[in-house]
């Protein structure tokens, strides 16, 4: 009986043990995700075994028609982006957000009451979302502006813009039992080696952003 016993405790173990090809993953972001050398690749490559959608779009925000286009509007799309997570993966366990630099563009900073209500939206749409078993969602932080000398004018006062958001992503992520990665304070006193122009990372700044990640998933399943 004893090492029946112990065979169902192994067992069990196993089961609960997050094993190498078990987690299907929705990414939903904007360019730095969707870049061929973006930090999706790079987690693709410290999560080999799961399987992947993303979704990641350039130019993607939480919840403004950027460029004019409704493509570019999250809100407006993420019930059909998470229609197609289900087809496309059959399951879905993780939700990963990083959205939120486009959101911060000159162009919209006269509407920035309404960003966090945009996120809350999204969030609420996912909750209520008929999985079968409802997956885990993270919310990420974007990565920093640089100095505007450095930034397109279209990105100017974009790290004030994003510095006053992130306080209402994280409070809006623990109302909602979201884990928050602050990614952005976690690499800005490193962020001038890790971009090409201010906004976009670079193929190391992208491999430490995905490493980051990768170790907040473990440490939030």
């Amino acid at each position: 009986m004893k090492k029946i016993g112990l065979f169902l405790i192994i067992i069990l173990a196993i089961q609960c043990t997050e094993r190498p090809g078990n987690n299907h993953l929705l990414i939903i972001g904007d360019s730095n995700g969707a870049a061929k050398d973006g930090w999706v690749t790079e987690l693709m490559k410290l999560r080999a075994y799961d399987l992947f959608l993303n979704l990641s779009i350039a130019g993607n925000t939480i919840g403004f028609d950027n460029l004019d286009k409704d493509t570019l509007n999250t809100k407006k799309n993420i019930a059909s982006y998470l229609e197609r997570g289900k087809d496309s993966l059959e399951r879905v366990d993780k939700i990963l957000i990083w959205l939120g630099t486009n959101d911060c563009k000159t162009v919209f900073k006269d509407n920035q009451d309404v960003v966090i209500n945009n996120l809350d939206t999204i969030l609420s749409i996912i909750d209520a979302y008929p999985f079968k078993k409802k997956p885990r969602v993270y919310l990420i932080a974007p990565t920093p502006f640089a100095p505007d000398s450095l930034l397109s004018e279209k990105y100017h006062g974009g790290e004030e813009r994003l510095s006053r958001l992130i306080p209402q992503m994280a409070e809006t992520a623990q109302r909602r039992d979201v884990p928050f990665l602050n990614l952005h304070d976690s690499i800005l006193a490193e962020y001038p080696q890790m971009h090409k122009d201010g906004v976009h990372l670079n193929e190391y700044g992208a491999a430490k952003a995905a490493k980051i990640i990768n170790t907040f998933i473990h440490e939030n399943k």
